[in-house]
């Protein structure tokens, strides 16, 4: 027992980990329940790092294609002068699923009004390279510095899509080279939300995984699935591989459907530095990936068309936030 949870990290397979050194308990679980029942009846016992051991425990309990993920992105500039200090303007989350495609999407600009001098020239640097606008600029809103109603929808979102088995049941994925922006981002928006404790609680306790590491593992829960389908990701379980994969999601680029209003407004060359966009092209790239393998039928959430916001005309009826550009896919009544 004292072995298993010392685990740290992916590269231990069910055939190491054997029932009987869980206990007779769990003996007649089979080698694809066991690891994941542990991990979620249990997970104070694990380290941080043992998130990783839940994504494999995950794809073990044979759970990935309902489960709904969801990818978080922002664009910040940093403070000169306080490491690991950032600046957000804007955030965007995108929730999928296998089964439903994207089920959910977020995207806000946040205006933090004013920087001191030392900070500028990042804060251009920002703008130049993604289209943003400079904080205090005339194109946010009132709503771009309520603060505490943007932490307000990212704990929606989180706490609606957790993850039974993780330690805190609310996981965001993102690209390796984005999470600590991420991460920073979200602290950011927990330490300026008007003293909410709760929401200070929520934002606090968010875990970030690492979106390569999660498309590598369902690579591998497909091939188990379909043996023919058996790419260089599950050849070589390369994670370098997956993420070299996701960030080649050349077919989706500058396509206004799935840029946020602001983005969609200005320049097209800064339509892929919108992170709603950034979100949603690794979400078509991995649904493109798996659909077919898998012998998913595609819904209204698998078609790029259905997320222009203002299209309504589909299946799906966008009901936006007029506190940031929000959509979630509602069925039509008839």
């Amino acid at each position: 027992m004292k072995l298993f949870l010392k685990l740290k990290s992916l590269q231990f397979e069910a055939r190491i980990l054997r029932p009987r050194i869980l206990g007779p308990r769990l003996i007649g679980r089979g080698k694809r329940g066991f690891v994941f029942h542990i991990y979620e009846q249990f997970p104070q016992f694990f380290a941080p790092s043992s998130i990783y051991l839940f994504l494999f425990a995950l794809i073990l309990s044979e759970k990935p294609v309902d489960t709904v993920f969801t990818i978080v992105k922002a664009n910040t500039f940093q403070d000169t002068v306080k490491a690991r200090t950032v600046f957000p303007v804007e955030i965007a989350l995108v929730s999928f699923s296998l089964a439903q495609g994207i089920t959910n999407v977020y995207s806000s600009l946040i205006d933090i009004e004013r920087v001191n001098p030392g900070n500028a020239f990042n804060a251009k640097l920002l703008s130049e390279t993604t289209g943003l606008p400079l904080p205090g600029s005339c194109h946010f809103r009132v709503h771009h510095r309520d603060y505490h109603s943007v932490a307000g929808e990212i704990i929606k979102i989180v706490e609606k899509y957790d993850l039974p088995g993780s330690r805190t049941r609310t996981i965001l994925f993102g690209m390796n080279n984005d999470l600590e922006e991420a991460s920073d981002a979200i602290k950011w928006l927990a330490d300026h939300c008007d003293g909410d404790q709760i929401l200070q609680d929520g934002l606090m306790k968010i875990e970030f995984l690492d979106l390569s590491r999660l498309f590598n593992r369902v690579a591998r829960f497909v091939h188990l699935k379909q043996k023919s389908y058996n790419p260089p990701t599950v050849q070589f379980n390369l994670v370098a591989v997956a993420e070299k994969q996701l960030n080649r999601s050349v077919r989706f680029n500058f396509r206004s459907e799935i840029t946020c209003l602001y983005h969609s407004r200005i320049a097209s060359e800064f339509m892929n530095m919108c992170a709603q966009n950034y979100c949603i092209q690794r979400v078509f790239t991995i649904l493109d990936e798996f659909l077919e393998p898998l012998s998913i039928r595609r819904e209204n959430g698998h078609y790029l068309s259905n997320f222009h916001l203002n299209l309504p005309s589909h299946k799906h009826v966008p009901s936006q936030n007029v506190a940031s550009s929000s959509v979630t896919f509602q069925k039509e009544e008839t």
